[in-house]
């Protein structure tokens, strides 16, 4: 998602739940200085546990430094809820975040691709709504306790990202002739497929500044095109003997799987 919409949509949140704002803010696009460090995108500073470790720090702080001088209790939520808000966004994507770096897959709901001009107008939208309405949503939360509000609203927010955790271990692997012989079926779904690189691999870099590699994997005399992110998986060769978990198209002139969300060696 773009910046815009990220901090619409934290934004939102922050005043509706009566956060330090500028806080929720910040945090709500410090997840993205991966681009500009060298890091995976949406790997180590996307995932749940970069959140605990700064949760960690923040709630040390806290005991440390005492709630008069360290004014921790608001903005110990404000930060949690700005990485949050990050998070739930992204893993509405295609691509996806590595919840549980350094752990392997990349986890998404596949909605709708980060640069999609109508999603990000979409979440603009909402959070606008939101931000217009803030006044009666939070004199509907009144009535209740805040510690339990922030309860309510941190186990909404984990249970969000933990699904297409939970989603993802009852993914089946599917044979390259199951997809071909019945693509508007699989179309636009997460698939785990295997097979063996059979054709060169050429680079292509996007408009958004990706680096891909793309090249045919083969099964039984069938083949499908691969488009994987170069930062992700960069050790391709020739007749290599692949797992992948992708989503599969069919948009394009061929047949592809392209967000790749997990590759190993088999």
């Amino acid at each position: 998602m773009n910046l815009l919409s990220h901090l619409l949509f934290a934004i939102s949140i922050s005043e509706v739940l009566g956060l330090n704002t500028v806080i929720v803010a910040i945090f709500s696009v410090i997840p993205d200085i991966d681009f500009m460090i060298g890091l995976t995108h949406r790997g180590l500073t996307h995932s749940l546990t970069i959140i605990g470790i700064i949760v960690l720090i923040s709630f040390m702080g806290y005991k440390i430094f005492g709630k008069k001088k360290y004014n921790q209790v608001k903005n110990y939520h404000s930060i949690v809820i700005g990485l949050l808000a990050h998070l739930v966004l992204d893993i509405l994507t295609f691509m996806g975040v590595q919840l549980l770096f350094p752990f392997g897959k990349f986890y998404s709901y596949n909605f709708f691709n980060s640069y999609d001009v109508e999603s990000n107008l979409f979440v603009v939208f909402v959070s606008l709504v939101v931000l217009i309405n803030k006044n009666l949503l939070k004199k509907k939360l009144m009535k209740y306790n805040p510690r339990t509000i922030r309860l309510v609203t941190y186990s909404l927010l984990i249970i969000f990202l933990i699904i297409p955790i939970v989603i993802s271990l009852f993914n089946q692997t599917v044979s390259l002739n199951e997809l071909i012989s019945n693509p508007e079926f699989f179309d636009e779904k997460s698939v785990i497929v295997n097979g063996v690189v059979c054709s060169n691999i050429s680079e292509y870099t996007s408009n958004a500044g990706n680096d891909y590699l793309i090249f045919d994997l083969c099964e039984n005399n069938e083949s499908i095109k691969i488009w994987l992110l170069e930062r992700f998986y960069n050790n391709v060769s020739l007749n290599e003997n692949l797992c992948i978990e992708g989503t599969f198209t069919t948009k394009y002139e061929e047949l592809e799987i392209t967000n790749i969300k997990w590759v190993s060696k088999n």
